[in-house]
């Protein structure tokens, strides 16, 4: 009735999992965040705020989460510098028929989500 199910899964099924849908996400975030200017930032709007919402986590709480998870959030990290490498190389050679195909994967995953 709450809309939301429960499954059980292993722990070590639990932290590869995780890894990818939280601990990465919040790293991604946090690293974003250093890579944007202290110029850029007063005209930072709601998708920048919604992308790095995650990144205002509390230090003390997420590095014994990264620290007692690294193997899986560093592979993971590896998988994202991968693609995120594809896409720099796509837009990097102009391929309008590249990005636009990463683009749309990306959003029909989005939407089966």
């Amino acid at each position: 009735r709450l809309g939301f199910s429960v499954r059980s899964i292993s722990p070590e099924r639990h932290d590869q999992l995780v890894s990818q849908i939280s601990h990465v996400p919040h790293a991604v975030a946090s690293v974003l965040m250093h890579s944007v200017s202290r110029k850029a930032l007063p005209y930072a709007s709601t998708g920048f705020r919604d992308t790095t919402r995650v990144a205002e986590g509390k230090e003390t709480i997420w590095t014994p989460i990264f620290l007692a998870n690294r193997s899986h959030v560093v592979r993971d990290l590896r998988r994202f510098q991968r693609v995120l490498g594809r896409f720099i190389s796509s837009l990097g050679r102009g391929s309008g028929v590249s990005v636009r195909a990463f683009l749309k994967q990306a959003s029909r995953k989005r939407s089966r989500m």
